[in-house]
């Protein structure tokens, strides 16, 4: 009996011990640089935001936040990382929408999305459907009439196709439209543009980020964007619920942050804290205003309930379209 009373002893200091260094840890976060890893190459969109954010993040943490680039298989390289990481806070994941439908478009991933923890939104933007300056298309139910007159004639890009949002976005809107068109894969929304300008593609769909300036200079026109509500970007842009289609529910492009499941909740919170303040800074909304997006600020909480939703809506459907990087 004594022996037993001694080892509960002996297993209850361990436990109240492992506690209290996790307490001191989390008190003394961050004691040095943290490392943020971003699944794509530097200089694109994913990266220049994350390079904005982090230089904001620096002045909250009193640490350097520095971006390291991981890119490759759908940014599963980098995601791989960070599940696989100390939950110590020190290293963290920089994600974007095609985060949600991963798990489903690469079924031999050797973690799971509940291996990553919430910390933060941070921005938004909605998918834009887009047409050429010349085309006789000036609302969103001018295209759905002429696709409907003569189903499978008009043609249309999403980006470089596959299980991207933007591919994504052109299944959903044609399955809530009841119509049906030709596809033409891009490497990107750059090549698709050309040809939109040039009147060899029937319509688009890309994000606002990345088409605003376009549209702003009259080079392509702007139908319907999905969100909500209009975009702070394009505000004479109406939603394709405005435009008719009532049975259509928002899609947005987004980017927020995750750790390690595991972390300590008190250094989740500083991550968000660090990030929130970033979210109010005017140099960061600036940036954000001039790339076509919002901010997006949910508590650690709110990130992921919002990913649990996106992972079962993009799952799902990728599922069923068949789509796999296998």
């Amino acid at each position: 009996m004594k022996t037993q009373t001694y080892r509960i002893l002996v297993a209850t200091a361990g436990l109240a011990a492992f506690a209290g260094a996790s307490g001191a840890l989390a008190d003394d976060y961050p004691s040095r640089p943290v490392s943020l890893i971003v699944g794509f190459a530097p200089g694109g969109p994913a990266d220049t935001l994350a390079r904005i954010v982090a230089k904001e993040m620096n002045a909250d943490l009193g640490q350097p936040v520095v971006v390291e680039n991981k890119p490759g298989a759908g940014s599963t390289i980098a995601a791989r990382e960070v599940a696989k990481a100390d939950p110590d806070g020190y290293t963290i994941l920089f994600v974007t929408s095609g985060h949600a439908g991963n798990f489903s478009y690469y079924p031999n991933l050797d973690f799971e999305a509940s291996d990553l923890t919430g910390v933060a939104g941070i921005a938004s933007t909605p998918i834009v459907i887009t047409t050429g300056p010349d085309s006789p298309f000036t609302s969103l139910g001018d295209l759905i009439e002429a696709a409907k007159a003569d189903p499978e004639t008009l043609t249309y890009a999403a980006g470089g196709g596959g299980a991207t949002l933007t591919a994504l976005s052109a299944a959903t809107f044609l399955d809530k439209a009841d119509i049906s068109a030709i596809p033409v894969s891009y490497g990107g929304s750059g090549p698709q543009n050309v040809d939109l300008m040039g009147g060899v593609l029937d319509f688009a769909f890309d994000t606002v980020s990345g088409s605003a300036a376009l549209i702003q200079n009259d080079q392509i026109k702007a139908l319907a964007v999905t969100s909500d509500k209009r975009s702070d970007v394009l505000p004479d842009v109406p939603t394709v619920t405005e435009s008719g289609l009532d049975n259509f529910d928002q899609i947005l492009g987004w980017f927020g942050m995750l750790a390690p499941a595991g972390t300590d909740p008190e250094i989740i919170a500083t991550l968000n804290g660090a990030v929130v303040s970033a979210l109010e800074s005017e140099a960061v909304l600036t940036q954000l205003s001039s790339q076509g997006l919002e901010p997006m600020k949910m508590d650690p909480e709110e990130f992921d309930a919002w990913l649990v939703s996106e992972t079962d809506r993009w799952g799902g459907l990728i599922k069923s379209l068949g789509l796999s990087a296998e």
